[in-house]
């Protein structure tokens, strides 16, 4: 019998009061779009640097006396050591291919240059940075020190991976903070609109002696369904987005669907946390009015 009641109040409520209850959509709306808009733009370009870095790639030129067997056994540690993703022995051939492929030089040349076996492996991208490189670098060169040559790679690629990982972080949290600040904020003003043009209907249920969570329920639901109403409208053009052509494009692809439902579900609970506490609150304060 309560239920009915408060879902037949609630829905008084909306008829009546559609100003508001419009304003609450609309916040809930540019709220939504702009945090859940924010979070899959800057999780979606944290993986994107992170697709960059599979690019890396290291190359350890050996001597000319070192035999297979110990180039191979080297390849085999590298491949075996956890910052690193894959590793190949290039011999000769493989490099003077690569090499010709890439300068267009005609193979008549190859009588005449001599061409190193290169040991090349690719860090995983979550230690595709200046200092795990180095540490992955200096490690073998300690360990083999008497068949390498030199150790060749990018540290201008990769300290430019790390320069924008730091940056898309620190941009990331700042502006993650306050766009759920001014969410918040947003709504509690929104929903309070909404509880003082019901000001009269709170205190008049206080003074008929019901209890404050009896009076604020109505209240909780209007208030709980402009949030979810926002809140959808809002998710759903973001993953139509991120569906979109213009996902690939925008890099939005990237983001999974479980992780999309947490972030609007974490907004959602915010909300309605929100919607809980502003109802409460009001009615209390009705109550207390009231009583004095």
């Amino acid at each position: 019998m309560s239920t009915w009641f408060h879902l037949r109040a609630a829905g008084m409520l909306i008829r009546r009061r559609k100003g508001p209850v419009f304003r609450m959509v609309i916040v809930a709306f540019i709220g939504t779009l702009w945090c859940v808009g924010g979070a899959v733009w800057t999780l979606s370009t944290y993986r994107s640097i992170q697709a960059q870095a599979t690019n890396v790639q290291v190359d350890v030129l050996l001597k000319t006396d070192a035999t297979d067997q110990e180039a191979r056994a080297i390849s085999r540690r590298v491949a075996s050591m956890p910052e690193v993703d894959r590793s190949r022995l290039m011999t000769e051939i493989d490099v003077w291919r690569e090499f010709t492929g890439e300068v267009g030089v005609d193979d008549d040349l190859r009588a005449v240059v001599s061409m190193p076996r290169i040991v090349r492996f690719s860090p995983v991208a979550a230690t595709a940075t200046t200092p795990d490189v180095k540490r992955v670098v200096k490690s073998v060169e300690n360990t083999y020190s008497s068949l390498i040559e030199e150790v060749v790679w990018s540290e201008d690629y990769v300290g430019a991976l790390d320069e924008r990982r730091k940056d898309l972080i620190l941009l990331g949290a700042v502006a993650g903070a306050m766009s759920l600040l001014v969410f918040l904020i947003g709504l509690i003003y929104a929903f309070r609109a909404e509880l003082h043009v019901a000001g009269g209907d709170l205190r008049v249920g206080s003074l008929l002696g019901a209890t404050p969570r009896w009076i604020a329920t109505p209240h909780i639901l209007v208030s709980g369904f402009s949030g979810i109403a926002g809140l959808f409208i809002a998710s759903a053009l973001v993953w139509a987005l991120m569906r979109s052509p213009y996902g690939d494009i925008l890099w939005l692809t990237e983001v999974r669907y479980q992780e999309f439902g947490i972030l609007a579900g974490s907004l959602l609970v915010l909300g309605l946390i929100v919607s809980l506490w502003q109802s409460l609150r009001a009615a209390r304060k009705a109550e207390r009015t009231m009583d004095s």
